[in-house]
């Protein structure tokens, strides 16, 4: 298995997904449920594709030359999306997994404080076949290729040390936490922003954050 985990917000998905293409040879497929088995193949960026990552799913699918099988796309029997089609990325291709990082503010979790949730570039460790038992290993070129991907994000992300652990950090995303106006959440604790020293800064709770454990301590007691 291949993990590339890495921070930034909406105003950056353009930006890393066409890092993400610059590589070349590449092409885009969203997560979705789709009319046919013939699934979409993006090879830009489009506002389309940026406007599902926002309202329907932040995950997408990589394909490219290294892809030496045929995508496994199944028909669901069952749920909203009954007898549409989707992509199964755990057999076939093998396609390259990348979930793209977010800014997410939502009163009932992370204190009610705007939060940068990190992304995943991801590589699985095997891979099912379609119309025979056992799996398969990604080949030396899926490898690469996911190494030239993560190349390419590390060239637009920053490398930015917060609370004794350095993390991969969009430009963006790391002015909105520099000035306090979004937590991050690294080793089981939140900081917020960095104070005129230079030191990162642990936030103080919210009203919502104090009620919340107000309401957690009375149930324990």
């Amino acid at each position: 298995m291949a993990e590339f985990g890495f921070h930034a917000q909406p105003t950056e998905w353009p930006a890393i997904l066409g890092q993400v293409l610059s590589v070349g040879g590449l092409e885009i497929i969203r997560n979705d449920c789709f009319p046919t088995r013939k699934v979409p193949r993006l090879v830009r960026v489009t506002p389309a594709l940026l406007s599902h990552i926002a309202t329907v799913n932040k995950l997408v699918f990589v394909r490219g030359d290294f892809t030496a099988l045929p995508i496994r796309v199944f028909q669901l029997d069952a749920g909203k999306c009954k007898g549409t089609y989707v992509v199964d990325a755990a057999t076939g291709g093998p396609l390259i997994e990348l979930s793209l990082p977010s800014l997410v503010h939502k009163p009932e979790i992370h204190g009610g404080r705007p939060t940068l949730i990190p992304g995943d570039l991801f590589l699985n460790s095997r891979y099912g076949y379609e119309h025979k038992p056992g799996y398969f290993r990604p080949s030396a070129a899926a490898k690469a290729a996911f190494a030239k991907i993560k190349r390419a994000l590390q060239a637009y992300l920053n490398r930015a040390l917060i609370a004794d652990r350095r993390i991969w950090i969009g430009p963006d995303a790391l002015t909105t936490f520099e000035e306090g106006r979004a937590q991050i959440l690294i080793n089981g604790k939140y900081y917020h922003g960095v104070d005129r020293s230079g030191r990162v800064r642990r936030p103080a709770p919210s009203a919502e954050w104090r009620g919340h454990e107000a309401q957690r301590s009375t149930r324990v007691s």
